[in-house]
């Protein structure tokens, strides 16, 4: 049985490995360290997103502004 935060850790890196497989699914002449790369910072966002969601922090409509 899993504790909460072991549950939300788990989803998260389910979620992190389903992103990082569908934007690196049959694109030729990416490497492992590239991959690891792209999915260390979907893991950074995610992190980032949960400590934000935490002390209720609102956040900027940054994708919004960088269409």
């Amino acid at each position: 049985k899993y504790s909460d935060e072991e549950l939300v850790a788990a989803y998260v890196d389910a979620v992190v490995e389903r992103r990082a497989r569908e934007a690196f699914h049959g694109k030729a002449g990416f490497a492992p360290k590239e991959y690891q790369s792209f999915k260390d910072l979907l893991m950074l966002i995610i992190r980032l997103r949960q400590e934000i969601h935490r002390r209720g922090i609102e956040l900027p409509p940054i994708n919004e502004w960088l269409k």
